[in-house]
């Protein structure tokens, strides 16, 4: 016997109280410094005014990211039975049943969970490739146009930044290397299989 499931994609989205659903956010309350790529020799501030653009849009990313972490939270909490989620055999026969304990409105709590989810990770890892794109404006990066492996990028920002700036290059890689961050990848990737 098939069971119908009746989602309801982003049910009581215009209810949410959002500034208690980003409480436990990492990001609630974070404002990046203005003008923090700005380069101190621009007279004219033509290099700036390209650098303003990319930091106005990192710091939209940083909004929307704080955004989706608060509206994934409230689906969490609407409630997800994840204690157990699968057992076999299945109530009715089958050789494994997922999801055994939801109901349609656990089903639709979790698809739109894991639907802010993955917007949160999207926005979290662009808002790395836009601090890259900052950095090679600020240090005058070089891409090689005869190598189409060479792209402006956080990792490859950090790799070029050891001879101009050799401080915030250690900083950046132990950043990279950091358990969060090798977390947040992860997790990243098992949401994108």
């Amino acid at each position: 016997m098939s069971r119908v499931i009746n989602i309801t994609p982003f049910e009581d989205i215009t209810n949410i109280n959002l500034n208690e659903c980003i409480s436990e956010s990492p990001l609630k309350g974070f404002e990046l410094p203005r003008g923090m790529f700005k380069k101190k020799d621009d007279i004219f501030g033509l290099d700036n005014w390209d650098t303003d653009h990319w930091e106005l849009i990192l710091n939209n990313r940083i909004i929307s990211i704080n955004r989706n972490f608060g509206y994934a939270m409230f689906y969490y909490y609407k409630g997800i039975p994840d204690d157990e989620w699968f057992i076999s055999p299945g109530k009715e026969g089958q050789s494994v049943e997922f999801f055994p304990h939801f109901d349609d409105q656990h089903t639709s709590n979790h698809f739109n969970f894991k639907y802010f989810v993955d917007i949160f990770f999207l926005k979290a890892y662009t808002a790395y490739e836009t601090i890259g794109h900052l950095l090679y404006k600020l240090y005058d990066l070089e891409i090689n146009e005869d190598d189409p492996r060479d792209q402006v990028s956080f990792k490859s920002a950090i790799f070029k930044l050891k001879p101009e700036n050799h401080r915030l290059y250690k900083d950046l890689c132990k950043l990279k290397r950091s358990d969060d961050f090798r977390k947040g990848v992860a997790m990243r990737n098992d949401i994108a299989t």
